[in-house]
């Protein structure tokens, strides 16, 4: 019933039927309210007399042609049926044949420029609610008959003729105020008809104000139960909305614990790998630091070898020693040249190993950091929803939610600051790297020639003792 009641009032032809029903009501209020007015008259001048010009009276009413006078006096109770576009014939007839309209006279719309007025000025008119026009008057007529007899001879026959008329016009006067007693009082007998015929038509239109209010309160109730089933229905909606957003908040939870962990894991693992391939490098460097120091023994073993032959052969193999002895170190300096440069390329690589590895965290940690960002400002949102709804739950959930994710976002602060700490470090490693290198090279370049003079010396001692 209720469905059907709404489904009713959303209707067109019911829309419209109120809007026709508002229209009628506004109508019959306006023309009630309009059915003792005065009626507006057109003020007609007065008769012009050889007075003397008065003073001017700001009291008086000035005919202004470009004035709405004559437009309110028109369509006041005329309606402008004909020019009207919205005027209804039978919206007329019905107003007509329900309701008394007082007499009224339809005044024609003139242009105030007309060619007939075009170069007239405006004329002053006496006001008619003036109280001093009659005294006005009075005096003008005493004087017209001061100025009579003054000025004038006296004919008794025309005042004799003059009282006879004035006695006729005074008792047609007296019949004229008979018969409009007589007008008054069918006038208001009519009234009184008139006024039994308003209360009737007055109680029948609250009798029928009474039912409509009755037939509006139940359709009111009714849509007042409709309104309170569909709250209901909408809270039960919004319950089960908020149960599913409840599961899907804790199923991402897990979510991103289940990731979490897989990152732990993760980066287990690329520790424990770079462990392996730090010792592995250990090792590398050992093992060739151990070749080097066997070839340096070697070296020096075939060196005293050498020296022992070059005793034996004293003069015969100098030449041949010195082009020998300058090639093994022209040999040994190209090796040396040539194990420098292999760690010097080794130690670049593991630079640029290190710096991929630490531009792929830090790459990490700000993707990382953006998804917290992300979450934080959808728990934002979610707060704001769950304090707007007043639901406690939701709020609770969504602040412990916020307590884990600002805690995520804290420690991989710390991680990008502990690895903004480590750069530096790492950057002054390598730099020391070369340095210690040239000084080395510096020192065996420094301890060359020192073995050099001691060589010829002990070449020159056998010829010495000769």
């Amino acid at each position: 019933t209720l469905y059907r009641t709404r489904f009713f009032n959303r209707e067109q032809n019911v829309q419209e039927f109120e809007d026709e029903k508002r229209e009628i009501r506004n109508s019959s209020a306006l023309l009630l309210r309009q059915l003792n007015d005065p009626v507006p008259r057109v003020m007609g001048p007065s008769l012009q007399t050889a007075v003397p010009a008065a003073e001017p009276n700001p009291k008086r009413w000035v005919y202004d042609p470009f004035s709405h006078h004559n437009k309110l006096n028109s369509e006041t109770y005329v309606k402008n049926t004909i020019t009207d576009p919205l005027r209804s014939v039978a919206r007329d007839i019905e107003a007509m044949a329900r309701y008394h309209s007082p007499a009224s006279r339809y005044v024609v719309r003139l242009n105030p420029a007309r060619p007939t007025r075009k170069f007239n000025n405006p004329k002053l008119y006496d006001d008619p609610t003036d109280d001093k026009l009659k005294d006005k008057q009075d005096k003008i007529d005493r004087v017209s008959e001061l100025n009579k007899v003054r000025y004038e001879p006296v004919n008794l026959e025309q005042e004799r003729r003059k009282l006879l008329d004035e006695a006729k016009k005074k008792e047609e006067e007296s019949l004229e105020r008979e018969k409009k007693r007589q007008e008054d009082r069918s006038r208001q007998e009519e009234e009184a008809k008139l006024a039994a015929e308003k209360a009737r038509l007055a109680a029948e239109e609250t009798e029928r104000r009474r039912a409509e209010e009755e037939r509006l309160a139940e359709e009111a109730r009714l849509a007042e139960e409709a309104r309170l089933a569909e709250e209901a229905r909408l809270a039960e909606e919004a319950k089960k909305a908020e149960e599913k957003k409840r599961k899907a908040a804790e199923k991402k939870r897990k979510q991103e614990e289940e990731e979490q962990k897989r990152r732990e894991e993760e980066e287990e693992r690329k520790r424990k790998e770079e462990e392996e391939r730090k010792r592995l490098e250990e090792e590398e460097r050992k093992r060739k630091e151990e070749e080097e120091r066997k070839r340096q023994e070697e070296e020096e073993r075939k060196r005293k070898e050498e020296e022992e032959r070059k005793r034996q052969e004293e003069e015969e193999t100098k030449r041949k020693e010195e082009e020998e002895k300058k090639r093994v170190e022209e040999e040994r300096l190209a090796e040396e040249a040539r194990l420098a440069e292999e760690a010097r390329l080794a130690d670049e690589a593991r630079q640029e190993e290190e710096k991929k590895r630490k531009e792929e965290e830090e790459t990490r940690i700000n993707e990382a950091q953006k998804i917290r960002e992300d979450e934080l400002a959808r728990l934002n949102e979610l707060e704001k929803q769950a304090i707007e709804e007043d639901n406690v739950e939701l709020l609770r959930e969504i602040t412990e939610l916020k307590a884990i994710a600002q805690s995520d976002e804290e420690l991989l602060k710390r991680q990008a600051a502990k690895l903004e700490e480590a750069a530096p470090a790492t950057e002054t490693a390598a730099a020391e790297t070369p340095a210690a290198e040239e000084s080395a090279a510096a020192e065996e370049a420094a301890e060359e020639p020192a073995v050099t003079a001691e060589e010829v010396k002990t070449e020159e001692s056998p010829a010495a003792e000769e």
